[in-house]
């Protein structure tokens, strides 16, 4: 584990017990091939390597942080299971499109998405983590398209939010 790294806003797979999740999840070949993979780039200047080739469910793993609700500020935890069919449910049950989606204060992962969802324009909706990654923990947004009309005012820019330490 000395040549993993943490990144700056979380644990990440930067753990024995992370890492142990990520290769139950995508197994011991695939992670062995990120981290060569990595280790070799990384001189280079290339990052973020490593986590495109584990993949989203390797990537989705999140370690213990002091800032996360209980029980999860003491505990690794997976990804969704079936992310696709867990959104495929919900919208049939609701009518509407659905993403399930892996936010965070690095960005946003799609990892589940119904027909009339892009996955890029979701990822870069929610990428600054609109919903929060400390005491906000909202579960659910709904997101609706809004037409402005020619010279009506928008809405104010929503505040932005301070990651946590």
């Amino acid at each position: 584990m000395r040549y993993v790294t943490r990144p700056g806003y979380g644990i990440g797979l930067g753990t024995a017990e992370t890492m142990q999740l990520a290769i139950g999840e995508v197994g011991a070949p695939r992670i062995l091939l990120a981290a060569a993979v990595s280790a070799i780039t990384k001189p280079l200047g290339v990052h973020g390597l490593f986590y495109r080739l584990a993949g989203r469910q390797a990537a989705a793993i999140d370690g213990p942080t002091s800032y996360t609700i209980a029980p999860y500020n003491q505990a690794a935890t997976l990804g969704p299971r079936d992310p696709k069919g867990a959104a495929r449910m919900i919208s049939e049950a609701i009518g509407l499109p659905v993403a399930v989606i892996d936010a965070n204060d690095a960005g946003c992962n799609a990892l589940g998405l119904t027909r009339g969802l892009d996955r890029r324009f979701v990822e870069r909706l929610f990428a600054d983590n609109p919903l929060g990654q400390a005491g906000e923990q909202t579960p659910i947004c709904v997101v609706r398209r809004v037409t402005w009309s020619p010279g009506e005012a928008l809405p104010p820019e929503p505040r932005r939010r301070l990651t946590p330490p």
